[in-house]
């Protein structure tokens, strides 16, 4: 019987306008009525995550890409990067004039200010969202737990779980994320295409590892795990488990390294893989 069943958010739990929908929230609540835990996996920060912890209860929060997990308000663990990981970000940033995000705890640091991080955003939103960048913009970037304009020292560097290189310009893409990975050689590295980024977490976070580590606390079998996502921060999750699935709007990449293949969150593949799942358990 499947006792865990892990989402990742952006293009799996969602839809294409980032919504989430009525029938996905009741297949999510009656899986937990039969018994079930459901966990979000996502390179989210918990904060961010309130559309869906304030339709939902008893969500297990697996964030930051597997840096930090969190159940009932309380971090269960946490792997940070440490100051010199981040002071290196910002130099590597400062040199090829792309902005960086340093993710914590307490909120989102950068040390652009909101009219230049904008005006960089907007190119990037454009091409990669339906909506009116300036819209996207606000809902992503005009929330309290976002700080512009702060130095290092403003930053509380020891208590950052991911980096976030963000926007690059194509003619610099390339290089940035060679120098990335030669620099950070020893960490988590993810290039993602929608927001020209790359995210950057400790060598021992990924979302499979943090799903590993709950199963050993809460004593669930890894063969009673369900895992579905879109991209490549998923892989791992769905790698590792044997009942993983891929969803129908996935890369390539992404569909290869799953057992299954889910319906598009367009046509609400994560509400009809549980109810298929509760279906079984009733």
């Amino acid at each position: 019987m499947i006792k865990l069943f892990v989402a990742d958010v952006d293009g799996t739990l969602v839809n294409e306008y980032s919504e989430f929908e009525p029938e996905t929230i009741e297949a999510i609540k009656r899986f937990q009525k039969l018994g079930g835990t459901f966990m979000v996996a996502t390179g989210r920060n918990p904060w961010e995550l309130s559309e869906i912890t304030c339709e939902v209860e008893d969500v297990v929060l697996n964030c930051v890409n597997g840096a930090v997990l969190v159940q009932n308000g309380k971090i269960i663990f946490s792997e940070y990067l440490g100051a010199d990981r981040v002071r290196l970000a910002q130099k590597l940033c400062d040199k090829y004039d792309t902005p960086v995000e340093f993710h914590g705890e307490q909120g989102t640091f950068t040390s652009w200010d909101k009219k230049r991080f904008y005006q960089r955003a907007y190119p990037v939103f454009q091409r990669s969202f339906r909506e009116d960048p300036k819209d996207v913009f606000a809902w992503i970037y005009e929330k309290k737990e976002m700080y512009f304009n702060k130095i290092l020292e403003q930053i509380p560097i020891d208590c950052i779980a991911k980096i976030e290189v963000l926007f690059m310009k194509e003619d610099i893409k390339d290089e940035l994320i060679c120098e990335v990975k030669e620099a950070f050689f020893d960490a988590n590295i993810v290039a993602l295409d929608m927001m020209a980024n790359i995210e950057i977490t400790s060598a021992c976070a990924n979302k499979a590892k943090a799903i590993s580590r709950y199963c050993e606390i809460m004593g669930i079998d890894e063969d009673e795990v369900v895992t579905i996502g879109d991209s490549g921060n998923d892989i791992p999750m769905l790698q590792h488990f044997k009942n993983s699935y891929a969803m129908g709007n996935a890369d390539e990449a992404t569909k290869k390294a799953a057992a299954h293949i889910a319906l598009s969150n367009r046509e609400k593949g994560v509400a009809r893989l549980l109810e298929s799942i509760c279906d079984q358990m009733a």
